[in-house]
């Protein structure tokens, strides 16, 4: 799942699972989060995937939740590249990163 969410949003997925606190990285990672979440992932388990605690996975959660919620142009703009994944004939498998890239990606100006 992070191939294809790397390639749609042009950020790499080492960035994605980084560090970087740059806003189009973080939010992007934020948004991650927030899909594997939406697909039925637990917090617990995110944060396995992505080496954080599960109070962060809520907070960065809560955050991309809000930027939805208020409409935010980047995000709304990067939630709805993103939205389909696990759609589409995507199936979720065991492991979230098993997800077969789509063959065109996007890139969305951050």
């Amino acid at each position: 799942m992070i191939t294809e969410f790397a390639k749609l949003t042009c950020i790499p997925e080492l960035s994605i699972l980084g560090n970087s606190r740059r806003n189009n990285i973080s939010d992007a990672r934020e948004l991650y989060w927030l899909i594997l979440h939406r697909n039925g992932f637990s917090y617990s388990a995110i944060a396995r995937l992505c080496d954080r605690t599960h109070a962060t996975i809520l907070s960065g959660i809560r955050r991309a939740n809000r930027l939805l919620e208020v409409k935010d142009a980047k995000m709304t703009k990067l939630y709805e590249l993103t939205k389909h994944i696990n759609r589409n004939g995507y199936t979720k498998s065991s492991n979230p990163v098993d997800l077969q890239p789509r063959k065109e990606a996007v890139d969305i100006g951050l």
